[in-house]
C-alpha cells in the first residue's frame, strides 16, 4: 500500500516545494526592493574625498551623540536588518 501512495506523495512534495520556492523568490525580490529604497533615501555622509585625507567632520554636538535614535541611524539600522534579511533568505532558498 505504501509503494502506490509513494508516486503521490513525490508530486505533492515537488508542488510544495515549488510555492515554497516561489515564496522564498518573492520574498527576496522584496527584501532587495525595499534594501535600494532605503539606502537612496540616506543622505551622503560627505567622507568622499575628506576620509583620504584624513580630515574628520565629526563634532561633538547633540546630534552627534545622538545620532542612533535619529531619522539617519533608524536607516541605517533598516539597511542592515534587509541586507540580514536578504542574505539569509538567499542562502536559505538556495540550500533548500
Amino acid at each position: 500500500m505504501l509503494y502506490s501512495l509513494m508516486p503521490l506523495l513525490s508530486v505533492i512534495q515537488y508542488e510544495v516545494g515549488q510555492k515554497v520556492g516561489w515564496a522564498m523568490m518573492t520574498l527576496m525580490v522584496l527584501a532587495g526592493i525595499a534594501l535600494v529604497v532605503v539606502v537612496l533615501m540616506q543622505k551622503s555622509t560627505g567622507e568622499d574625498m575628506s576620509a583620504i585625507s584624513g580630515y574628520n567632520q565629526k563634532n561633538d554636538s547633540f546630534f552627534g551623540k545622538n545620532k542612533s535614535q535619529s531619522s539617519e541611524g533608524r536607516l541605517r539600522k533598516a539597511t542592515v536588518i534587509l541586507a540580514v534579511l536578504l542574505l539569509v533568505l538567499s542562502i536559505i532558498y538556495f540550500v533548500i
